[in-house]
């Protein structure tokens, strides 16, 4: 789970058109950074990204976020900071993916 930090006051300071093209420009760099064609990245909440990685642990998921982290320092945008979160879930017949979007917030 990838979180934009502040982004309300971005908003406020900037202005819409400013702070849409700021948006776009952190998706792109969240979607690049998840390379396999099994990956997903999608937009969540107003000013979140939930990353799906199948087939990741912990390791992986976290090398991700890592690289995540790095370029979205790269951008340089003002006074916002990026939150993450990792949460990993073994498949089951009974998997539930409001289980593991709520393990990733709760981190």
């Amino acid at each position: 789970m990838c979180e934009i930090k502040d982004f309300e006051s971005h908003t406020n300071a900037y202005g819409n058109q400013k702070s849409d093209e700021c948006l776009i420009e952190i998706a792109q760099v969240i979607n690049n950074c998840a390379k396999r064609a099994i990956d997903l990245v999608a937009r969540y909440r107003e000013h979140q990204f939930a990353v799906i990685l199948p087939n990741t642990g912990d390791e992986g998921a976290f090398c991700v976020a890592e690289l995540i982290r790095t370029e979205f320092e790269k951008l340089k945008i003002a006074n916002l900071s990026l939150n993450l979160a990792i949460a990993n879930m073994i498949p089951r017949n009974n998997l539930d993916a409001k289980a593991l979007i709520a393990a990733a917030e709760n981190r």
